[in-house]
């Protein structure tokens, strides 16, 4: 099987965010571009989670516009809410995801030896 195509480009990025790359590339024994690229791979391939948190919103939302009286703003304004929150996990999941990641990289020397962190993209973590 051969090895898929790669590109050559520049990039330009804040000298801070540079930094924390190549601190992140060592850390995790990758190349700098590794690193970037292991990271940009593990954006698109996250899921978005499917937490209780979706559940649960979505029944509050549906008794509350059931409720005689209840206002449309009512009902937005949970959805809302939700949305804050559902955000807020995402990034704490995502948060989460990164750092496990680079432990189970420094503890093994590899990644992800036994799947785990693919529970967000296989549907175990729902």
């Amino acid at each position: 099987m051969s090895e898929p195509l790669k590109l050559q480009f520049k990039l330009m990025v804040p000298a801070d965010l540079k930094d924390q790359l190549e601190q992140a590339a060592h850390e995790n024994r990758r190349s700098l571009s590794g690193e970037m690229i292991a990271r940009l791979e593990a954006s698109f391939a996250l899921a978005a989670p499917k937490l209780l948190l979706d559940d649960l919103a979505a029944t509050f939302t549906s008794n509350l516009a059931k409720e005689p009286g209840v206002k449309d703003t009512d009902v937005k304004a949970l959805m809302e809410e939700y949305a804050i929150h559902r955000d807020a996990e995402w990034q704490n999941l995502r948060s989460f995801m990164e750092a496990a990641a680079a432990i189970i990289q420094r503890a093994t020397g590899k990644e992800d030896p036994s799947g785990q962190l693919d529970m967000v993209t296989d549907g175990r973590l729902s």
